[in-house]
């Protein structure tokens, strides 16, 4: 009721619950542990491959297109999904995804999956996350080697901080601006301030119901 276009707002939330209820769905009905994976690594697998085939197949569905809108993305993968700044973290996921496989007993499926998604993501140029994950599977390597659950924990948020400090901090500390211009050519991210200026000072306008449903 608070979003400028309602009727949307009520789709994307039915949309979002379906999601959800397959999501508990994926992790409710296996039998154990064992069954997550065998199903999941399968699924996954089969996912990557459908994608990887649309690269040959359908090119100009699964890659960025020197015709359309941002023509600046053109030769970068998105695969099934409509935006290569949304297929990089999704991919990631499926990097990340495979390594549980290999550490939880599907190690050939888990080998591939984890190839075949990385593969993916540094074809899709998504700086942010091309720099990011090797670091998140880094974090949690270390973790596992030094055999301390809470020290993962505290080291997984105080890097989610830092990254919170170096990125949206930015617009709000020129002390962190300088910080990041320091460590990447481009703090602005592409532009991407701008977005965040634009939200942080629409804020106020809706301090405590927001603007909606994805609808800002």
């Amino acid at each position: 009721m608070q979003s400028y276009d309602p009727t949307a707002s009520a789709r994307g939330v039915t949309l979002s619950l379906v999601a959800m209820l397959m999501v508990a769905g994926v992790l409710v009905l296996p039998r154990s542990e064992r069954d997550f994976v065998e199903a999941c690594a399968n699924a996954v697998l089969l996912l990557l491959v459908i994608n990887y085939a649309a690269l040959v197949l359908l090119p100009e569905r699964a890659i960025h297109q020197a015709s359309a809108l941002e023509s600046w993305h053109a030769g970068y993968w998105r695969g099934h999904l409509s935006h290569k700044n949304v297929s990089a973290p999704v991919f990631s996921v499926l990097a990340m995804f495979g390594i549980y496989c290999i550490r939880s007993g599907a190690r050939l499926r888990g080998w591939a999956i984890t190839f075949l998604a990385v593969i993916f993501v540094l074809h899709t140029g998504s700086k942010t996350t091309i720099g990011f994950l090797p670091l998140a599977i880094g974090i949690v390597l270390c973790g596992s080697a030094i055999r301390s659950s809470g020290a993962i924990v505290i080291v997984h948020l105080c890097f989610a901080v830092l990254v919170t400090c170096l990125t949206v901090g930015t617009i709000y500390s020129p002390s962190l601006l300088a910080m990041t211009a320091a460590v990447l050519d481009d703090p602005t991210f592409t532009g991407r301030d701008a977005i965040w200026q634009f939200a942080s000072a629409s804020i106020s306008a809706h301090p405590w119901f927001g603007h909606g449903y994805a609808r800002f």
